[in-house]
């Protein structure tokens, strides 16, 4: 009999993925944007500028479209995050995903557009950090996803090749994330995004609990020519 494949490396994203930073992100969205003399932005319309890097974000949400204003919101954010970072908390399910997967040796490693030292606290306060072979925020990288650049590097450090690997996420960025780099791209439902928007979009699966990765990861291979929808007309932005 033979048996499917199991992947070589396992890529998680890390906000509404991995761990519950959205109420970390509104306050410290929020705390630059009093610091700035802005009113307050309802918790929706932050939530849904998540898939943005955050100078991008920052910009949008203050009205600001200089670079040099948005690189400068955007550490003021980082900042604000890294005091808050120890409110962040694993979704239910994930340590114990996590530990089923480092008992089979899958490599794991993260991606994320959040800052490096944000990430590195997060999950040490979680006590998740020494699952992943690799952590790389959007300071580690030339460019941001939903560029490869990160995932590039992270396959290259694991010795893995793009077909053999899965990328973890719960948005649009996420999937073109994995798309450019060539990899399977797995969506999970219990992040900023429910399934009835994710399932407009072409992941190659859906999960509800992180339960649920186990059985599907032998099964889930990345497309040959994947195509996806204008970002600009997407219903999950």
């Amino acid at each position: 009999m033979i048996r499917p494949a199991r992947p070589k490396a396992v890529v998680f994203d890390h906000d509404g993925t991995l761990m519950d930073t959205l109420e970390v992100v509104v306050q410290a969205s929020n705390a630059v944007l009093e610091a700035e003399g802005l009113p307050p932005q309802d918790r929706a319309t932050i939530v849904a500028g998540m898939v943005l890097p955050t100078p991008e974000r920052m910009g949008a949400l203050a009205g600001a479209t200089d670079p040099g204003a948005m690189r400068t919101l955007g550490r003021a954010y980082e900042a604000q995050a890294l005091e808050l970072a120890h409110r962040a908390k694993p979704y239910p399910g994930v340590p114990e995903l996590l530990a089923r997967l480092q008992a089979l040796d899958i490599p794991m490693a993260v991606v994320s557009n959040s800052a490096q030292a944000f990430l590195s606290r997060a999950l040490a306060g979680a006590n998740l950090r020494d699952a992943f072979r690799m952590v790389l925020g959007s300071d580690d990288v030339a460019q941001p996803k939903p560029h490869p650049d990160g995932m590039r590097r992270v396959l290259h450090r694991l010795d893995c090749l793009a077909k053999r690997a899965v990328y973890v996420g719960d948005s649009l960025t996420d999937l073109r994330t994995a798309r450019n780099a060539g990899t399977a791209a797995i969506g999970v439902t219990w992040g900023a995004h429910p399934r009835e928007e994710l399932s407009l979009l072409p992941f190659d699966a859906l999960i509800d609990h992180p339960d649920e990765l186990m059985a599907l990861l032998p099964h889930v291979t990345a497309p040959s020519r994947p195509s996806l929808p204008d970002q600009s007309t997407s219903a999950v932005v």
